[in-house]
């Protein structure tokens, strides 16, 4: 009976032993296969960027002559020299050369798509957008406005930058 006691007991520990494992070996292969879907979501997300880079690629060579970008600026110029003559006092609201932010934004996209991020032309038309822009006088003038739509009663979400300024 003894003998019986002690081989049973060593089979119920061996058992519970390959049960443990099983289990282990369960959450190891639950995990492959979280890891395959993951692989393969990231594969054709991959697949995705290596399209977008060709079509990059494609577009920066065909842009590469610069010819697009000089007719921008033409453009603009034209459209400067067309705003100065209709203009009655013979001055325009754009004074750089017809550039307003969207024509300076358009520029520095092209030349950083054409020349790359390093490009300083592209950085400087960046900058030129977003000192005409003039954010902080706009952001002062949505703040005064949603004041006075609250302080009407009316119910009005506040834009954080607003709520953070004192009255």
């Amino acid at each position: 009976m003894v003998t019986f006691g002690i081989f049973a007991y060593m089979q119920m520990s061996k058992v519970a032993s390959l049960e443990k494992q099983l289990n282990d070996v369960a959450q190891l292969q639950e995990e492959t296969n979280k890891l395959k879907e993951e692989l393969a979501g990231s594969a054709s997300e991959l697949e995705t960027l290596r399209v977008k880079g060709r079509i990059l690629e494609a577009i920066r060579s065909a842009l590469s002559s610069g010819i697009a970008l000089k007719d921008i600026q033409a453009a603009a110029t034209a459209e400067a020299t067309s705003l100065s003559e209709n203009s009655e006092e013979g001055t325009t609201a754009n004074s750089d050369n017809g550039m307003n932010p969207d024509r300076l934004l358009a520029i520095g996209a092209l030349r950083m798509l054409i020349y790359g991020e390093t490009d300083q032309k592209a950085l400087s038309s960046f900058e030129k957008a977003l000192d005409m822009v003039d954010l902080r006088s706009k952001l002062k003038a949505v703040c005064a406005a949603q004041a006075g739509i609250a302080a009407s009663g009316k119910q009005i979400n506040i834009l954080s930058e607003c709520a953070n300024k004192e009255p």
